[in-house]
């Protein structure tokens, strides 16, 4: 992280000059991809020696992932300058706003927030310009140069900013104020000096030092090397100053220490390539101290962006011509700025013509090599009219570009700065499989992995990766076939049947990228084979029949598919059944109805899927007719209506085209006999009775018959009483003849007069008045013929009034008793503390001896009553009611408490009520349980 941090820092405190041209607009963030661009003929790379240039129409045009971009603007024109990258990738951007005509500065996060802008209006408040920009070397404060206007001249400015945007100082600076003087380039040393240089009113060039307090130090004239103006400088890792400068048809650099002392200067000759001129633009420094120069010769009319390379003792590394002027037009003639990555890789910044309209211009980004050869270009279009400025490195592996854009085209106040940032790290790309027949499975076992077509843009090599299974991810337990290739394609020989997983992984300083993952299956197709089948002729009655084939060469398993008309895609019919591994099926068609029926079978593997020889063969067709099915005659309302008006339906039934419903008055066996009269005949599932067939009081029979051509089937015979034929249960009472009031035992018979014409009889009780049996609080105690039931004590009827009634019946209906109640218990009475029987005595209301018989009887009363005090006090102790009565009971006594436990668990019966059935339910059992609790 050190040696990253280092790197960053060298990096940026290394530049910047940039000139401002016209065409800029308002950026359509819309568009936020790079786009490949293909550039008139004219368009050329140049050759890469410096004794001559070769042009090549053959430029390689590619994408860039751009991880993200952003625009800035006031209201009127805003035409970006230079940019600057701290260690953590936060970007600085310079430029000019022509509303109120200021320099402006904006900060951005590495993730391409804006975190703030500022404006400066220089002391006259004229026409400001802001060219380039430097951080310090503890990145704590920026400081950027350009001009202001003095009211007759402009003067070169220098302004001092925190590292939150917050104004420190400025300072305006000139040899004579009379004439103009212009700021093009900035850069500080470690001990916090700044430099500015640029040009004088007398064209001369000039470095001015201050410090960091903005105290002027120094001032260096570059008259002597006939140097115009400084175009820009960097700054090497021991303070040494590198400018750069053309003299009329030449390139000049040159080197000062910190005090501002020549070292040395060199002059570049473009007539040792064949120009003219020469002009340089940008200047670069890489981890070594070299220095990289861009800008631009030319001949006449044709101007080419070009690169030279010096060392930091002055030696002429190199020089190359890189493309042709890609707009054709003069003020784009050269890039604009030049970053060095840590490979020594050169980028380049500039313009392109765009292909949206006539004036169209795109962003261009250029990568050469260390040697200064040529790689490759990427483009950035916004959809209107784009132009690059400066191009900064971040270490991490990203360059982050800035420009200006103009949305409106021919708008000239509709500029805005523009910042894009990119990523080096080889990019995600897209891995196809050549030689593979048929289709996407191959037979000879030889593929070619290829991906030629979009490899990743930055890789230096490629590793290549197999699984046998789908590849998710790159880890140790994958197998590679080759390592380090830097070839776009593979071949691969002699596979075995199978299905193979490949991915390929691009490799650079920066990081990797993977491939998609690509599956390639290796196998054999099923040979031709074919169908026959054994229905019955010409209809098979039942819809079950077998079809058989003969065997398929290579075929794993077999896919059955039918429809209704001619197969000559399986793919549309239905699947009947598949995974067959024999040459034989059973078909039922019996649920699918009757017709004209389709099959195929397909034979298949892992591989492959196919028909047999023919589509011909293999398309049998069988026709099924089966009778329709079993059904079910009934009438929802027929009770309701005695009189002889109700609804009769009928179940649907598979395969009947119709129905034919049928009566008679006695039990049908056969429609065909004389005494049975057809009643409808339709597709219908119900019939509307709304008259009495004959006579009411009397027995009606009633059967449909589903029909089709092939069969018939009848349903149950029904039958609905008309009338009343029979005697409903006549009226009767119930009662007791020795239950007590209140009864102390809980022991006392009931009691019912005999209901004429009832056939049995049902007692119910429950502890509310019974008003509808069929209410689950209350529960049937007795079904039979008795007219008499006796409650034992045993039961569990304790200490509550209780509610009877009895249900007559017989095949005509029912008739319900009178609700008999019987009080069982008698509650203490709180006159004096003495019992109520001993009070009657003492009253002479009763006998000694009566009353004898009644403490018995209310002794074990009581005793009802403490054993039940006893238990609820020993029920609210239990946690678990239920766990605990099923740990102690048998599977049925269980099952006979499950209901009412529910009840109490809901809340729907009382604590006390649980008990007394529980009791009831299972008598003492119950109680013997809670002895020992």
């Amino acid at each position: 992280m050190f040696l990253i941090r280092m790197i960053k820092m060298l990096n940026m405190h290394r530049k910047r000059f940039k000139t401002i041209f016209g065409l800029t607009f308002l950026l359509l963030v819309l568009f936020s991809a790079f786009s490949c661009i293909f550039f008139p003929t004219e368009f050329t790379e140049t050759s890469e020696d410096k004794d001559g240039y070769q042009d090549n129409e053959n430029l390689i045009h590619t994408s860039i992932s751009e991880k993200w971009n952003n625009s800035w603007g006031s209201s009127e024109s805003d035409i970006a300058s230079d940019i600057v990258l701290d260690s953590q990738g936060n970007a600085y951007m310079i430029g000019s706003s022509d509303d109120p005509y200021n320099i402006s500065i904006v900060k951005y996060d590495n993730k391409g927030n804006e975190l703030w802008s500022e404006s400066f209006d220089g002391p006259a408040g004229g026409y400001d310009t802001g060219n380039a920009i430097a951080l310090s070397s503890d990145e704590n404060y920026v400081y950027i140069t350009g001009w202001v206007y003095g009211g007759s001249n402009w003067h070169t400015q220098l302004v001092k900013y925190s590292e939150d945007g917050i104004h420190q100082w400025n300072r305006t600076w000139g040899d004579d104020y009379s004439y103009t003087t212009q700021g093009y380039s900035v850069v500080v040393n470690s001990t916090g000096h700044v430099f500015v240089g640029g040009r004088n009113g007398t064209f001369s060039g000039f470095i001015t030092c201050y410090d960091s307090l903005g105290n002027n130090i120094k001032n260096k004239s570059l008259s002597s090397l006939d140097i115009s103006s400084v175009s820009d400088m960097v700054i090497d890792s021991a303070d040494n100053i590198y400018i750069t400068r053309g003299k009329p048809s030449n390139t000049v650099i040159a080197k000062y220490n910190s005090l501002l002392e020549l070292q040395w200067n060199e002059t570049f000759n473009p007539e040792s390539i064949d120009f003219e001129n020469s002009n340089p633009t940008a200047m670069s420094i890489d981890t070594q101290d070299n220095i990289y120069i861009s800008g631009y010769v030319w001949n006449n009319s044709d101007y080419y962006w070009h690169v030279m390379k010096y060392n930091s003792s002055g030696n002429h590394l190199y020089n190359k011509t890189i493309i042709k002027n890609p707009t054709g037009e003069d003020t784009e003639r050269s890039a604009k700025d030049i970053t060095i990555d840590k490979n020594e890789n050169i980028f380049l910044i500039g313009t392109c013509n765009g292909s949206n309209f006539e004036s169209d211009k795109d962003i261009m980004i250029i990568k050469c090599d260390k040697e200064g050869n040529y790689l490759y270009n990427w483009t950035w279009d916004s959809g209107d009219i784009d132009q690059g400025k400066g191009l900064a490195y971040d270490p991490d592996g990203y360059i982050t570009a800035c420009g200006d854009q103009n949305s409106t085209q021919a708008d000239p106040d509709g500029e805005d700065f523009v910042i894009i940032k990119f990523s080096l790290i080889p990019q995600n790309f897209s891995l196809s499989i050549d030689n593979l027949a048929p289709g996407t499975y191959d037979e000879d076992g030889n593929i070619t992995l290829d991906w030629s077509d979009n490899d990743a843009l930055n890789a230096d090599n490629y590793t290549i990766y197999n699984s046998t299974s789908y590849i998710i991810e790159i880890n140790s337990s994958l197998e590679y076939n080759a390592e380090g290739i830097t070839n776009t394609t593979f071949s691969i020989e002699n596979l075995t049947d199978g299905t193979y997983y490949y991915k390929v992984q691009a490799f650079n300083d920066y990081g990797n990228s993977t491939s998609n993952c690509m599956e390639v299956v290796i196998g054999r197709t099923p040979g031709a084979f074919s169908v026959s089948e054994n229905s019955t002729k010409p209809y098979d009655p039942d819809g079950i029949f077998w079809l058989n084939w003969t065997s398929s060469e290579n075929a794993e398993e077999y896919a059955i598919y039918y429809d209704t008309s001619d197969i000559s895609d399986f793919s549309t019919a239905i699947l009947y059944e598949d995974e067959i591994t024999g040459t034989t099926a059973k078909i039922n068609m019996t649920t699918l109805g009757n017709g004209l029926w389709y099959f195929t079978v397909v034979a298949n593997n892992s591989f492959q899927q196919g028909y047999s020889e023919t589509q011909a063969e293999n398309n049998i067709n069988v026709s099924i007719g089966i009778p329709p099915e079993n059904v079910t005659l009934f009438s929802e309302d027929a009770e309701e209506y005695e009189d002889g008006i109700f609804n009769l339906n009928w179940t649907n039934t598979i395969y009947a085209d119709n129905y034919s419903l049928y009566w008679s008055l006695s039990e049908i066996s056969n429609v065909e006999e004389s005494d049975v009269y057809l009643l409808y005949n339709g597709t219908e599932l119900s019939y509307y009775l709304d008259r009495i067939l004959e006579e009411d009081d009397k027995y009606y029979y009633f059967l449909v018959v589903s029909e089709n051509q092939f069969g018939t089937n009848s349903s149950n015979c029904l039958n609905i009483t008309v009338g009343y034929p029979g005697e409903l249960p006549a009226s009767f009472s119930l009662s007791s003849n020795d239950a007590g009031s209140p009864d102390l035992d809980g022991e006392f018979t009931l009691n019912w007069s005999g209901s004429t014409h009832a056939d049995n009889y049902t007692l119910y009780w429950s502890l509310s008045p019974i008003t509808d049996i069929n209410n689950p609080q209350v529960k049937e105690l007795y079904s039979g013929e008795s007219q008499n039931y006796e409650v034992k004590e045993s039961m569990g009827f304790m200490d509550d009034i209780y509610y009877f009634k009895v249900i007559a019946g017989n095949q005509f209906g029912t008739t319900e008793s009178n609700s008999f109640s019987v009080t069982v218990g008698y509650p203490d009475d709180e006159n004096g503390g003495l019992p109520w029987w001993l009070q009657a005595i003492f009253t002479g209301m009763i006998s000694a001896a009566a009353g004898l018989v009644i403490k018995i009887s209310y002794s074990r009363y009581k005793k009802r009553k403490e054993l039940l005090e006893e238990i609820s006090s020993k029920l609210d102790k239990i946690d678990n009611i239920e766990q605990f009565l099923k740990q102690r009971l048998g599977y049925e006594e269980w099952q006979k408490l499950q209901a009412p436990l529910n009840e109490y668990k809901k809340q729907k019966i009382t604590e006390k009520e649980l008990i007394k059935t529980a009791k009831k339910e299972l008598g003492d059992r119950f109680m013997d349980i809670f002895k020992n609790r």
